[in-house]
C-alpha cells in the first residue's frame, strides 16, 4: 500500500472517529439533561413528600384534640 493511500485511510478512519466522538457527545449531554430534569422531579416529590409528612402530623393533631374535646363534652351534659 502506498504512502498516500495508507494516509487517506488514516484520515477516514479520524473523520469517522470524530463523527463517533460528536454522537457521543450529543448523547451525553442528552443524558445529562435527562439526569438532572430526573433529579429535579426527584427533588420535587421529597419536598412533596415532607411537606405531606408536616400537613399529616397537623391533621392527627388536631383530630387528636377534636376526639378531647368531644369526651370532655360528653362528660358534662
Amino acid at each position: 500500500m502506498s504512502v498516500d493511500k495508507e494516509l487517506d485511510s488514516l484520515q477516514l478512519q479520524i473523520k469517522g472517529l470524530l463523527g463517533e466522538l460528536h454522537n457521543v457527545k450529543k448523547e451525553f449531554a442528552l443524558k445529562e439533561e435527562e439526569l438532572q430534569a430526573t433529579y429535579l422531579e426527584l427533588k420535587n416529590i421529597k419536598d412533596l413528600e415532607e411537606k405531606h409528612k408536616k400537613l399529616n402530623g397537623e391533621l392527627r393533631k388536631e383530630i387528636d384534640d377534636l376526639k378531647k374535646d368531644a369526651k370532655e363534652m360528653l362528660q358534662y351534659p
